[in-house]
């Protein structure tokens, strides 16, 4: 009897205390309605990159208004294209701040609403150029500049224009860039030409020169190169990338040093070029006489690229001294004339940007050949020199004094008489297994534009 009653005496204890807790929480709930009203922003309320935890509405708003009124003073809204930059007005952005925060009040996401004051289309309209203005999609620009006002980034709201006119549209194309190559002698392009001229170079990717042609086919190996060279000294003036470029053993004579790009089909030396702009360009080329034009040809960029070759430097060639019993006392046979080699590195800038950084493109190795001569080494081992071999590092003549041994046909052996291997080094032809920067690449992510 006494144990019940107990129990029941302990749970009237708890239901009381329970009931005067839940009392108190609710007065102090309705203190604080009554005190500081309804309108307290939640804890970890952030909007448009400002901490409004905990604030009233009242003082929010205070806080805000300031904020982006700062914000449209010191980033303003900048349209630009090939020849002129229009600034926009500060009031072109239009901040509903109060609206916002009784949003979040009200119990929905906290973003910030931004919208543009479309009265300046107008005077936008009357700016640009007749035919730009014609194909400008003012919608999709107040689209992109209220989605990006949002957050209140540190940086000027900057635009290409051209990302805003109909990309179908050919109205507004141009040859953003070109480049000229002299064709060599007895060489006839016409046939690559016709192959690679019209193929377009699609919106953030990548074209593969090799593709284009059939495997099993014969190509003429310099029209190849020539094309390859003028369209990739092209590409890089428009700021395409080559994520893949071979260069040949010896430096061609027909296109600048540092510039030179040479394909192989069989042994799947490449060049690809990756457009990092929004739009398609196209692949003009022009033959007049003996002078091929490579041009890209699309929508204008904002860019101006200049293509920068320096630290040009000849590389000495050694001398190697082979000995022979068989060459006359006193005098030496050219066996192969030597050639300087060249490194050259290539760099390139934006000229249009403010605060425009040199970007490294290439940095172009051609080996030098080595000069070989043939002395005499007398049987009796009283020869110039105790091995078969000897090298002379100079790049010189390593017997000044002594004569040459002429020919079997009777004519003396000079230096303009070069081994057969050497001949076509010039049409871009030779192997291009060198033994450094053969080929270079670069990751596309990092470049995109």
């Amino acid at each position: 009897m006494s144990q019940s009653l107990n129990i029941r005496l302990v749970s009237l204890v708890l239901l009381v205390g329970l009931s005067m807790f839940l009392f108190s929480q609710a007065s102090s709930a309705a203190i604080h309605m009554v005190v500081q009203g309804e309108n307290v922003l939640p804890s970890h309320t952030v909007l448009a990159s400002i901490d409004v935890s905990n604030l009233t509405k009242e003082e929010a708003v205070e806080l805000l208004e300031a904020k982006t009124s700062s914000w449209k003073e010191n980033n303003p809204v900048v349209l630009m294209f090939e020849e002129e930059s229009l600034i926009l007005d500060k009031s072109f952005i239009q901040f509903d701040v109060e609206g916002s925060i009784q949003r979040i009040l009200d119990g929905e996401e906290a973003e910030m609403e931004v919208s543009v004051d479309q009265s300046y289309f107008k005077d936008i309209n009357n700016e640009l150029k007749s035919e730009i203005a014609s194909e400008f999609l003012f919608d999709q620009f107040a689209s992109a500049v209220t989605e990006d006002a949002k957050p209140l980034p540190e940086q000027a709201l900057e635009y290409n224009g051209y990302h805003f006119v109909d990309q179908s549209s050919e109205a507004l194309n141009k040859a953003v860039s070109e480049y000229n190559i002299d064709i060599p002698t007895d060489t006839d392009v016409s046939r690559v030409v016709q192959i690679v001229n019209g193929v377009t170079l699609d919106p953030e990717a990548t074209l593969s020169y090799n593709s284009l042609f059939i495997p099993e086919s014969v190509y003429d190996e310099t029209s190849l190169n020539v094309v390859s060279s003028a369209l990739y000294a092209s590409a890089l003036k428009a700021g395409f990338i080559a994520q893949e470029r071979h260069i040949s053993h010896r430096p061609p004579s027909y296109v600048e040093l540092g510039l030179e790009a040479q394909v192989d089909l069989e042994q799947g030396h490449d060049l690809k070029l990756f457009n990092p702009f929004i739009s398609t360009y196209t692949i003009s080329l022009e033959v007049s006489g003996q002078t091929l034009t490579a041009k890209i040809v699309g929508l204008p960029t904002i860019s101006d690229f200049n293509v920068n070759i320096s630290d040009v430097e000849d590389i000495s060639p050694n001398t190697i001294i082979h000995y022979s019993s068989f060459v006359t006392p006193g005098s030496y046979n050219l066996v192969q004339q030597g050639k300087k080699g060249r490194v050259v590195t290539v760099t390139r800038m934006d000229e249009r940007l403010e605060d425009s950084f040199s970007e490294f493109v290439s940095e172009d190795y051609y080996p030098p050949i080595n000069r070989i001569e043939e002395h005499y080494d007398n049987p009796d081992g009283t020869s110039n020199g105790s091995d078969s071999e000897n090298l002379v590092d100079d790049g010189q003549n390593s017997d000044s004094s002594g004569t040459q041994q002429e020919g079997e046909d009777g004519s003396g052996g000079s230096d303009s008489e070069q081994n057969q291997e050497d001949s076509p080094e010039d049409d871009g032809s030779s192997d291009t297994k060198d033994d450094k920067g053969d080929v270079w690449e670069r990751d596309p992510d990092q470049d995109k534009k």
